[in-house]
């Protein structure tokens, strides 16, 4: 496995799930779509004969983090399905890397308000003998092999789904030195080695769910994505988020307190491709119909709520909450032990290298929020049918 995939990890104990309002408001605007790719499921069942005697149906979500989001879409699915059959037995894979905090998501599982198990009256729960017979029996299990690649058998999973997660890299193309974001870069060979890697990795993630889904399966990706309307990243979520991360660490590196070698490291691994980047893999594939491919655009639930309160201390905080979720991991793993000075202790330095980089991004935001404010972000909806 790449080095880069056993530091990338997101925030952990709940933190991640606690401030991912922007991941969660993608998955609710997404819903007209999911709602009419799991009609396509049903018409898939009915017109193969397969509903009357259907017994499990098996569920996948590739990078599931703590599953906060990831319950919300189960026990969407769930709700869809017991309207036509309610004894089924329903399998539950949660994928993401062997460094993901599958502790905080099996607790979010079992015995959250949001539990699948608790909202599905499920009879695993239930030691009695005399089950009820009109309740789903729900196992759930977890996969640690990164998405790029199978990580279950073939033609075993009925609904795939990824929300927020495909965007991030299976491997570090080159370092980027003049900035965190290869979309942010000026030199050329590094944002074509970013792209040459993304390309790549789509073409695997589409060829592993064609082995692993079943015939009449779907799949629900929601990614994110270029705003096509916009001449600079910036002016959407997915450029304005690595352009106050890239600031913050410039900033750290002026003051020598990290150094060149660590800020490349602090690279954010993933790409933002476009529309006709994600449809690619679907060209000329017989294997898919591919049932939905658009845009989906989505007001930032945190500007939404600044600009009702006019609140900026608490905007500040909920943003650089929102940002350390994602990006703590990468710089923690980042700092070399041996660029220690005054005889530190390496615990030491890396909690203070976090303190200085926390209160960067809160003096970039409250100095210049109409640079670094995320006011909407772009998404790709991608759904489809398995045909053979």
């Amino acid at each position: 496995m790449n080095e880069h995939l056993l530091q990338l990890h997101m925030k952990e104990n709940g933190f991640y799930g606690e401030h991912s309002q922007a991941q969660q408001a993608a998955v609710k605007h997404s819903l007209p779509y999911l709602d009419k790719i799991l009609i396509k499921f049903k018409e898939s069942l009915i017109e193969s004969n397969k509903i009357d005697k259907l017994q499990k149906i098996t569920i996948a979500d590739y990078g599931c983090a703590d599953g906060v989001n990831s319950c919300f879409i189960i026990n969407y699915i769930l709700h869809f399905i017991r309207s036509f059959n309610s004894q089924l037995t329903i399998i539950v894979i949660h994928n993401d890397l062997p460094t993901n905090d599958f502790q905080s998501l099996f607790r979010n599982t079992q015995f959250s308000s949001f539990s699948y198990f608790q909202n599905n009256n499920n009879n695993n729960n239930n030691n009695n003998n005399n089950n009820n017979n009109n309740q789903m029996t729900i196992f759930n299990f977890a996969s640690s092999i990164p998405f790029y690649s199978q990580i279950s058998y073939n033609q075993s999973i009925d609904i795939a789904f990824s929300s927020v997660a495909m965007h991030w890299l299976s491997c570090k193309p080159c370092n980027i030195i003049d900035h965190v974001h290869a979309g942010f870069t000026q030199i050329e060979s590094i944002r074509n080695n970013y792209a040459k890697q993304a390309q790549l990795d789509w073409m695997n993630i589409i060829e592993s769910r064609t082995k692993e889904l079943s015939i009449g399966a779907i799949f629900f990706f929601v990614n994110l994505a270029c705003d096509p309307e916009c001449d600079k990243m910036a002016c959407d979520g997915s450029g304005a988020c690595p352009l106050l991360i890239n600031d913050a660490l410039s900033i750290l590196l002026e003051k020598q307190l990290i150094n060149q070698q660590e800020f490349e490291q602090c690279n954010l691994v993933d790409f933002i491709r476009t529309i006709d980047q994600y449809k690619e893999p679907f060209k000329n594939n017989d294997h898919f119909q591919l049932i939905d491919a658009q845009l989906m655009f989505v007001e930032d639930p945190l500007w939404q709520q600044y600009q009702l309160t006019s609140d900026i201390n608490n905007y500040i905080e909920q943003f650089t909450s929102f940002i350390l979720a994602f990006s703590e991991s990468t710089l923690i793993n980042c700092l070399n032990e041996n660029n220690n000075s005054n005889n530190n202790s390496f615990e030491n330095r890396k909690k203070f290298i976090l303190n200085e980089y926390i209160t960067q991004l809160k003096t970039l935001l409250r100095n210049n929020l109409n640079l670094y404010a995320t006011r909407r972000t772009t998404y790709a909806i991608l759904t489809g049918i398995k045909l053979k």
